[in-house]
Order: structure tokens, then sequence, then C-alpha cells
């Protein structure tokens, strides 16, 4: 596993194309709105392995994003919708890259693959 950063929304939007590479080589991403938190960036294959331990979202729940459409005008948009339960897969030319998950999958992949950080989400 690599570093776990934490970042405010703002700050992650700005510098998306750096946080974005090292999520893809390993680093996991804590996004923060205020004092919450409101996603969490994670490599490919740490959601692989969190879909195959605990299942997989329901359809209604997935979603593909453009790397371009989400660090632009759809910033917000996908903060509400992993908010909302929304697990969302970011493409770069087409290849998936990177997920962004809400804190409480995120949170119960890590309980069930022994591995942390676990979130406190009070």
């Amino acid at each position: 596993m690599g570093r776990v950063r934490i970042m405010g929304a703002k700050e992650t939007r700005v510098a998306f194309s750096d946080s974005l590479t090292r999520v893809e080589n390993g680093d996991r991403l804590i996004v923060m709105r205020g004092s919450t938190i409101a996603t969490v960036l994670v490599p490919l294959d740490f959601y692989d392995r969190a879909r195959g331990a605990i299942g997989e979202p329901p359809m209604g729940l997935r979603q593909l994003k453009s790397v371009d459409m989400v660090r632009g005008q759809e910033w917000t948009q996908t903060l509400s919708a992993v908010a909302a339960g929304a697990h969302v897969t970011l493409l770069r030319l087409s290849r998936p890259v990177a997920a962004m998950l809400p804190p409480a999958y995120y949170s119960q992949a890590c309980l069930a693959l022994g591995e942390g950080p676990e979130l406190a989400l009070d």
C-alpha cells in the first residue's frame, strides 16, 4: 500500500492531475469537504480487491467519468454523487485509472481486506 494523503476538495481539484498520478502509483487520497470526508480516491487494484471481498456496488451506483470532465465542470456534481453512494471509475483516454469511493464503502473494504486506515465516520 502506498501513502495515504488528505487534501481539501478545492486543493484536489486544482492539483487533480498530480493527485491522480499519485493514486495511479499506489497512493490513496482522502478528499475533505470542510470537516467531512467527501470521497476516497483509490488505485484500481484496491477497488478490484474490495469488490471481490465485499461485493459489487449496485448497477445504479456505478459511473464512468473522464478525468477531464471531473477535473473541470463536473467536480462538485461528482463529489455529490459519491456522497450519495456512487462509485466513480475515472477514465483517462478511455482507460480506467482510479476509482472515487464513498467513505463508508472504503472503510468497509479496509476492514474486509485487513488494510488501513479505516475511517472514523462520526
